[in-house]
């Protein structure tokens, strides 16, 4: 969660109750029922939902948002990412890590998002590009990374 409070704090007894239950991850998303987002200009909530489009047809995910940095993690499984050298530079590493995170047990929780700032840099769009290429590219060589 960031500090900025866009995610609304009040959902986190719904992520340790998630964590509590077996579940080594917990994702927020705002496009499953009860999710949902506000004060978002509708040019940042299409690239919230055309990234999770983007991520699907690419590297295969099946989770409602693939973009919202809402999350919980077992401590072991926050040690393992840390070690990983990640290629996202901006928003994308959202993306990113669910990606890489593909094989733990992980539940989606519906969250209400309040969106901080009306718009995402080029240079973030353009990473994310590059990111999702990049692991698209790995996955077709069946040489996919995952953080277990």
């Amino acid at each position: 969660m960031d500090a900025g409070l866009s995610p609304d704090p009040e959902a986190l007894p719904m992520f340790l109750r998630v964590l509590n239950e077996g579940n080594e991850c917990a994702f927020g998303s705002r496009f499953i029922n009860g999710g949902s987002i506000c004060d978002s200009t509708w040019k940042r909530t299409f690239l919230s939902k055309f990234g999770t489009i983007l991520s699907h047809v690419f590297l295969g995910r099946g989770m409602y948002d693939m973009t919202s940095g809402y999350q919980g993690f077992h401590a072991n499984i926050v040690e393992k990412f840390v070690a990983y050298e990640f290629l996202s530079k901006a928003h994308f590493y959202q993306t990113e890590l669910r990606y890489l995170l593909r094989k733990t047990r992980y539940a989606e929780i519906p969250i209400h998002y309040r969106a901080p700032s009306p718009s995402v840099s080029k240079k973030a769009i353009y990473n994310s590009i590059q990111v999702l290429l990049y692991y698209f590219f790995l996955r077709m060589r069946l040489k996919a990374p995952a953080i277990r």
